[in-house]
């Protein structure tokens, strides 16, 4: 199971870097057909969607580091005790928040799977299919993160 989770999470950054360099490129070449008169017209759209898909597979990096947005300064001041049981109820509220993001991230996926983006052939369920698929692997990250952190507990990790 961990050779699984290590090639996912694998997979997850080189595509995070090839998004990245996707938009990179794409604006450099919309940047210089802008300057030759020949505006690409559809650029920005993907761009922003490229945008999009970054910033939620970055996120599943983000915490796969434990590098979320938090309090370290302030949690770093409490006993460990209190400590730990912070960490807990923040992945507690991370798996509630992507349960719902699972759920109404999939509503809109399929609701919106008809319809068609506004300068590319593409569907916008396709586009919106990074919701719930970012929000699946957070959901597993949590519960790995907080099993790990209940055994470091039960260890005498107070």
């Amino acid at each position: 199971m961990k050779k699984v989770y290590d090639v996912v999470l694998r997979l997850v950054k080189y595509a995070v870097i090839i998004l990245m360099v996707a938009m990179f490129l794409l604006v450099v070449v919309a940047v210089i057909f802008r300057k030759a008169g020949h505006s690409i017209s559809w650029y920005d759209e993907f761009a922003g969607y490229i945008l999009v898909w970054v910033t939620f597979w970055g996120s599943v990096i983000a915490l796969e580091r434990k590098r979320h947005i938090g309090f370290e300064t302030l949690v770093e001041l409490m006993p460990k005790f209190i400590q730990k049981m912070v960490m807990l109820g923040v992945y507690i509220l991370l798996i509630f928040l992507n349960l719902v993001l699972i759920r109404y991230g999939w509503r809109l996926t399929t609701e919106l799977s008809g319809e068609t983006a506004i300068t590319l052939p593409i569907p916008i369920g396709y586009i919106n299919l990074v919701i719930p698929v970012t929000a699946s692997l957070m959901l597993i990250l949590c519960l790995i993160q907080t099993a790990e952190l209940w055994i470091k507990r039960g260890e005498g990790g107070s």
